[in-house]
């Protein structure tokens, strides 16, 4: 919660106080409570009857917080916000005098017997003040309750009605409890309030510019221009730190996470970074279970089998809490802090460690152009090549031809130590590996099941031995052309050793030479239909039946058996609007939710249970406000069901599985594309870019985006 708004609030509590409409009433009341006039000076249980007095108003200030807190939940448009706001501008403005509102001068009092006051009646009297109008008090209750909606969240709203309660009648209790000393002096303070009415007003309207800035994104949050020094991160020793705690020096925070491709090919540059500019703190951030990211012992485990990153600090949000503290919509992202842990500068996207230094230089962060969302999508989809080792290359061969999708397969000789070796150089240990040589489609046989497919054939646990085969040239290895191949590669690897007693020996390493084997070796099991061969043949159809090969979409996702998780899961693992919207159909605010303006290739899950719902293919800017699609990726992942909330009778949609709800659909959508618009939540559904597919097992999906 901003601790500026909570000092203002308290403020304005005491500033009404000392209005010209109760401060000369203070004398009155405390005389009732003692049953006789001032000029008595009895005491008696003064006390007691100021603080029930007090109570009343509390209470009833309470109740005021809670109606203004629910009335706030219904405010999810920054439309209404900002008109919000300039209507406490308009009651601050009255509040100065230079302009007046003539209804705002009414008053009303709630007539109370003072006769026979008992504690119960005094309580009710401050009850009853509370809601009784005066030109002075009015309009800044009003205010405070306008900006305590504006909140939009009940228990904040609650929270700034005490603040005010307190603002109000702390200075009453003072006064009771010194009235000897002070009534004699308040009537010299009525010269002074023309100025407290002013002084009031103009900080009525502050609080109503700060409301219509934040809503049009004129201003920044006070947690966001320095170091955080209330968020605990962790390391991989689960030792404590905050942000705070690395003062004195430059700091670069770089936000990250294991399935973001660009952040994962910056780690040799960041080690780099942190290894040689000891002048800077270097902290990297990653949340575990948070936007799709890993759990916290299975980050460690992948993180610490890299290579290149033992001079990276990683710090963990285990909560997300520093992300949103910081308005994180995207990885990578970075901050830039000075010595004094003053905000710098905040970037997203890729950046050079020469721009990294630049900034702490005084200098400003000029991009260079990036590859297009297209040329990626190129990169991914377009024919691939990969070189396996695993044993006699001669079955490993015949085994891949048989996979749809296989454009050519040869024998050769890979990662050796000699240039164009010959067999019998091979088996004189000329260190290279027989390897197949794959040229694939990864529309019809993805990268994933290239290595799935390799692994069903392969012992991974065996060193320099296949089958009968025994050297070093029949070690098992995936050798890549590409980072993408490396870490789908790694990923299923670790996976894989799951099922394993025994460490995986499979080497994952670059492609550093090849030479095409003797033509004899080439298609060997054709030629030589009998030929020795430790691999069964008949695995490929097995794996083909086994894998997405050739199966429908549907299929695809009925196999997949997507799950709701338990209530009690769903309650740690999703935010609290994730969770309001996707279990009690809830609606988001418009125009500033996540994915409204997002149009990167890539797919749409449920943030519930990862079955997939629409692609960046359909979506569409419809101006609503929300992401718009035209359909979803395939109809029978979508129930319908009407709604009748809001007096309109609507068409709700829902994911299949998790029975989610993702928003609605109507038919004003684009004529052209069959006329629909299914506008969704963004908080629930969760984005998957096109280059995240295949290793979050999406695979099957990809030839949505072949051209």
């Amino acid at each position: 919660m901003n601790n500026i708004l909570n000092i203002q609030v308290f403020i304005a509590g005491i500033l009404a106080f000392f209005s010209p409409c109760i401060l000369p009433l203070i004398p009155v009341y405390l005389s009732l409570f003692t049953s006789v006039s001032i000029e008595n000076k009895h005491k008696g249980n003064i006390m007691l009857k100021s603080f029930l007095f007090a109570l009343g108003i509390s209470f009833s200030f309470l109740a005021l917080g809670i109606t203004a807190g629910l009335l706030g939940t219904l405010l999810n448009n920054k439309l209404l916000l900002i008109l919000l706001g300039i209507l406490i501008i308009l009651l601050g403005i009255h509040q100065t005098g230079v302009i007046q509102i003539r209804f705002l001068n009414k008053q009303g009092y709630q007539n109370i017997n003072t006769t026979n006051l008992t504690n119960s009646k005094i309580f009710f009297l401050g009850f009853g003040l509370s809601f009784a109008w005066t030109p002075c008090v009015g309009p800044v209750l009003a205010s405070i309750l306008a900006i305590s909606s504006s909140q939009q969240n009940i228990l904040v709203s609650t929270y700034l009605l005490i603040l005010f309660s307190l603002g109000f009648t702390i200075p009453f209790l003072l006064i009771a409890y010194f009235q000897d000393a002070v009534l004699k002096q308040i009537k010299k303070l009525y010269r002074y309030f023309p100025v407290i009415k002013v002084l009031t007003g103009i900080l009525i309207i502050y609080m109503g510019i700060t409301i219509i800035a934040q809503n049009i994104n004129f201003s920044v949050k006070n947690d966001l221009v320095n170091l955080n020094d209330t968020i605990v991160l962790t390391d991989f020793n689960n030792k404590e730190y905050t942000l705070d705690d690395f003062k004195g020096k430059n700091t670069y925070v770089k936000f990250w996470a294991s399935w973001c491709p660009i952040c994962v090919s910056e780690l040799d540059a960041v080690n780099e970074l942190s290894a040689t500019n000891k002048d800077i703190n270097i902290i990297t951030i990653v949340a575990p279970n948070y936007k799709g990211e890993m759990n916290k012992k299975d980050f460690i485990q992948w993180f610490t089998s890299l290579e290149h990153t033992k001079n990276i600090t990683v710090l963990f949000d285990e909560r997300g809490e520093l992300n949103q503290s910081y308005l994180i919509k995207g990885y990578p992202s970075a901050l830039f802090f000075n010595t004094n842990g003053d905000l710098l500068s905040r970037n997203i996207g890729h950046l050079e460690n020469q721009q990294i230094r630049d900034v702490f230089n005084g200098k400003k962060i000029v991009h260079k152009p990036t590859q297009t969302s297209e040329k990626k999508m190129h990169n991914i989809l377009t024919t691939q090549e990969i070189y396996l080792a695993g044993g006699c290359f001669w079955g490993l061969e015949a085994y891949f031809e048989k996979l749809p999708g296989i454009l050519h397969a040869e024998v050769g000789y890979a990662n050796g130590s000699t240039e164009k070796p010959s067999y019998q150089d091979v088996i004189n240990q000329s260190g290279h590996a027989e390897t197949v040589y794959i040229k694939y489609d990864p529309t019809v046989i993805s990268t994933t099941n290239i290595i799935k497919a390799f692994f069903k054939v392969v012992n991974p646990t065996s060193l320099n031995k296949q089958g009968n085969d025994i050297g070093i040239q029949y070690r098992s290895g995936i050798y890549y052309t590409n980072e993408y191949q490396k870490e789908i590669a790694l990923t299923y690897i670790h996976e894989l050793q799951k099922n394993y007693d025994k460490s995986i020996v499979t080497e994952v390493l670059p492609l550093e030479n090849y030479y095409k084997a003797e033509e004899y070796h080439q298609n060997y099991l054709q030629k030589n239909p009998h030929g020795y061969c430790h691999i069964d043949l008949n695995d490929a159809n097995t794996f083909i039946e086994e894998s997405s090969l050739n199966k429908s979409i549907l299929k695809n996702i009925i196999d997949k058996n997507y799950q709701k998780p338990s209530d009690d899961v769903l309650k740690k693992s999703l935010t609290r609007l994730q969770y309001e919207v996707t279990q009690f159909a809830a609606t988001e605010q418009s125009f500033t939710n996540e994915y409204v303006d997002l149009f990167d290739d890539g797919i749409y899950v449920d943030i519930v249970s990862g079955e997939p719902l629409f692609s960046s293919i359909d979506k569409y800017h419809s101006g609503c406000g929300w992401p718009s699609f035209t359909k979803p990726i395939i109809s029978e992942i979508i129930t319908e069901h009407e709604d009748p909330s809001l007096g309109l009778i609507r068409t709700e949609v829902r994911s299949k599985y998790a029975n989610s709800h993702l928003g609605h659909v109507f038919d004003d959508g684009p004529k052209e594309k069959g006329g629909l618009r299914y506008c969704i939540n963004s908080a629930s559904i969760r984005f998957v870019p096109l280059e995240r597919m295949e290793l979050e097992g999406y695979d099957y999906l990809l030839p949505l985006f072949q051209k």
